[in-house]
């Protein structure tokens, strides 16, 4: 599978969650993301005045919001990230799928690198999943196996805390479409391969540019703020039915811990 659009791009859709044990629940919420090339984000700089690279702009991208949390390029700190889990990285295009700052305002609950190898062949996905305790974790895609045409398929065991309202086990899956002009994401959850809940990203390809820009800021101005008080919105709702509370585990090993969760600095 071929990494075949390797630029920059603001993508604009919905995303949808279902919840398949009682209470149950189905939401859908429109939102801009984009997918940023990671070595093109100098030149996204000088593009538009509305977008900001390490600095404030009303649209903008921090490498410290990522892995490792800091104030140096993300290509590296994914190195450094794989090398830790006895890992190495293909040299090729990489582009992250991910929310970006709005008026200084970020919180991503999945974003999702595309490693491509020096022919652009997609060799690993790496889903980078934010908690609401200041948390992250990895969770590395290696055996991708086709699913259609533009489309890689796989499969991972949950180990990471993400909502009070879900156990910590059983199984990812995630069907993840490689960015073209449209991209569709769609993660599963299962225990004993019963459904417990899925989410779908459902997009579609804009320029990146000063009129994608202003679309994204006026979707979303506070984009952390919108998106926590949306998450804390629906576990009011998950209360108030009476879901089953699951109190929070210690982090697994590999967990990286997140400078903030949606100021910005």
């Amino acid at each position: 599978m071929r990494l075949d659009h390797t630029g920059s791009a603001v993508y604009t859709g919905w995303v949808r969650h279902r919840r398949y044990t009682e209470p149950r629940r189905v939401f859908r919420y429109p939102l801009a993301m984009a997918a940023v090339n990671l070595d093109e984000l100098a030149e996204l700089d000088r593009r538009s005045r509305l977008f900001g690279y390490n600095r404030f702009a009303p649209v903008g991208f921090r490498d410290r919001d990522y892995l490792l949390g800091r104030d140096e390029p993300l290509r590296g700190q994914l190195n450094q990230v794989m090398a830790s889990r006895g890992r190495g990285m293909p040299s090729g295009p990489m582009l992250l799928l991910t929310g970006l700052r709005t008026l200084g305002s970020l919180f991503n609950p999945v974003s999702l690198y595309y490693c491509g190898d020096q022919h652009r062949a997609l060799s690993r996905v790496v889903a980078e999943v934010n908690n609401t305790f200041g948390e992250r974790y990895c969770y590395l895609l290696d055996s991708l196996e086709p699913a259609g045409t533009a489309a890689v398929r796989a499969a991972g065991e949950k180990v990471f805390h993400v909502s009070p309202f879900q156990e910590t086990r059983g199984e990812y899956r995630f069907t993840v479409g490689l960015p073209g002009e449209s991209l569709v994401v769609h993660i599963e959850y299962r225990r004993e391969d019963d459904p417990i809940l899925d989410a779908t990203l459902s997009l579609r390809r804009r320029a990146f540019d000063s009129r994608s820009l202003l679309r994204m800021l006026a979707l979303a101005p506070l984009n952390g703020v919108r998106t926590l008080a949306l998450i804390h919105w629906q576990a009011l709702k998950l209360w108030l039915g009476k879901a089953k509370f699951h109190p929070k585990p210690p982090p697994p090993a590999g967990e990286l811990r997140a400078r903030q969760l949606g100021g910005g600095r």
